[in-house]
């Protein structure tokens, strides 16, 4: 009720201000810790910021000006807004130092342990738990301190900092001590973060990144999936493999500084995974340069690691101020021997497909234009549907795409791709497509889509596939989950192209009301 005040509070203000651009002010730099005898801490995972300190460095941020640095903060639970949930799987809560009301942080939509969402039968919070939390944090409003709404999470409850186990694991087939997909689960492994960003199950694959698409910012990292023990006291000998897709590893051909992407083996796990001491057989992983080309990894186990009855595989990922994006699925430990003996080929055979992009947005639009005609900001210029020459062109990932009465969105839909909407006028309905097609057939096209708090649905538009460039007659429809927010609602709409052979599509605008895309992926057979 108090986020839905300051909503309509300044809504309100908006109708009787009108203030130049040039009116506001420079963005707040980082401010340095709260001084002695105004709460303690520094805000790192050794030292988290308690809740005096936390709500002092807010202030310094300045109202609603978001923190660019993640920060841990400690405390105890006063009381539970909303608990964790299948959902969302989120949650709000107040902490202090000392479980009292005096001097409460806000923890508002944190995600759980692991920077996953919640699952059914996981640990649930209460009041008096003692909590660490992690992220990005806001001065709301000029009034309340608290972290920005799905950019924190749960780094520890009660002392536990990951959850018990990764998701129900795969039974390995003959043969095999492991086999994850990492489809919706890190199964057997168990995540174990250091510091920054914690791997995440995203886009069917277990991902490690210490970028924020969305801030544009680049967290220093340090986390492990860790397996669970297997026995190999009866091998004659054993081999691990996966998938994997490494981005932005090297800049200009020369490494990273501080970035590392490591397969990790130990029969010595001390439950720690940066006391371990671990014997690294990453082998020479191939940097890629789409979103589409799987590469596969294979690697015999070492031979002082068959007969042991207590071995342990970890993927390592770290960064610093530069940040690589690594995904890794179909992650495989079998008895035999490595065909690749570590060398990395594409994928291809059973992996031809994948995700064309980590998610195509108003930047990949931007940066990837061809031609001549620019993308605006909240105008279509002299885009118009009958007139080709003038459509906005891009490429991305090898793409070509083409669209009309499309631009950037500004306001509170700034970072969202702009798409013009009318049920009657044809000449309003905006539309992009790909121009060029696709190397395999389309399996699914998820949009994720912005729209007014105010409203229960989304914009409406249409879907349609075709084995021609801008196909306008086969419509697809989508199965739709919903994140409501205060100001916007979130909706992901998941589109199934797989009942035929369709490697084009269109989206096109042919209802009321303008359509706001934050993001796109395109997923191949």
């Amino acid at each position: 009720m108090k986020k839905l005040f300051y909503s309509l509070f300044a809504i309100t203000m908006a109708v009787f201000s009108f203030t130049s651009c040039e009116d506001v002010p420079e963005p707040y730099n980082i401010p340095e810790k709260p001084g002695t005898g105004e709460g303690s801490g520094s805000g790192t995972l050794l030292d988290p910021y308690d809740c005096i300190a936390a709500i002092n460095y807010c202030k310094l941020l300045g109202a609603d000006t978001e923190s660019t640095e993640n920060i841990y903060i400690k405390g105890k639970i006063v009381s539970i807004e909303e608990e964790y949930g299948t959902e969302f799987g989120n949650a709000s809560f107040t902490i202090s130092n000392d479980g009292s009301n005096s001097n409460t942080f806000k923890v508002w939509r944190a995600l759980y342990l692991g920077n996953k969402k919640y699952t059914d039968g996981k640990t649930q919070i209460q009041v008096g738990d003692e909590v660490v939390v992690y992220g990005k944090v806001i001065y709301y409003y000029g009034n309340t301190a608290e972290t920005s709404q799905g950019k924190a999470y749960l780094y520890s409850l009660n002392g536990v900092t990951e959850d018990a186990g990764g998701g129900e694991p795969n039974v390995p087939g003959e043969g095999e001590y492991i086999n994850e997909s990492f489809g919706s689960s890190f199964g057997s492994f168990t995540v174990k973060t250091v510091k920054g960003t914690a791997w995440i199950i995203d886009y069917s694959s277990a991902k490690a990144t210490g970028y924020d698409n969305s801030s544009k910012i680049s967290t220093p990292s340090d986390s492990y999936i860790v397996s669970n023990a297997i026995d190999l006291s009866k091998s004659t000998g054993a081999y691990i493999t996966f998938s994997y897709i490494l981005r932005y590893f090297t800049n200009n051909g020369d490494a990273k500084p501080g970035v590392k992407d490591e397969v990790l083996i130990t029969d010595n796990y001390t439950g720690d995974p940066s006391t371990t001491k671990w014997t690294d057989i990453s082998g020479k992983l191939t940097e890629g340069s789409d979103w589409s080309t799987w590469y596969t990894y294979s690697m015999d186990i070492p031979a002082e690691f068959i007969s042991k009855s207590n071995v342990v595989i970890a993927l390592h990922y770290t960064c610093e101020d530069n940040s690589a994006t690594w995904e890794v699925k179909n992650l495989v430990v079998k008895e035999g021997k490595a065909e690749q003996g570590g060398t990395d080929e594409p994928g291809g055979g059973d992996e031809p497909g994948g995700e064309v992009g980590d998610g195509m947005t108003v930047s990949s639009l931007i940066s990837g234009q061809v031609g001549d005609i620019a993308l605006t900001e909240n105008s279509y210029g002299s885009q118009n549907v009958s007139n080709e020459s003038t459509w906005y062109s891009w490429k991305y990932d090898n793409v070509t795409y083409q669209g009309a009465k499309v631009c950037k969105a500004n306001g509170n839909f700034t970072g969202c791709i702009q798409v013009q909407g009318n049920a009657s006028d044809t000449a309003k309905q905006g539309f992009f497509f790909n121009k060029t097609a696709f190397a395999n057939d389309i399996k699914t096209i998820t949009l994720v889509v912005k729209g007014d708090a105010k409203y229960e649905s989304p914009t409406e538009y249409g879907v349609y596939a075709g084995t021609e460039a801008h196909p306008v007659s086969s419509a697809i429809t989508a199965t739709t989950s919903t994140s409501k927010g205060e100001t916007l609602n979130t909706y992901t709409m998941v589109y199934d192209f797989s009942g035929g052979s369709y490697k084009y599509f269109t989206v096109w605008n042919n209802k009321v009301g303008a359509l706001y895309i934050e993001n796109i992926v395109i997923t191949l057979k």
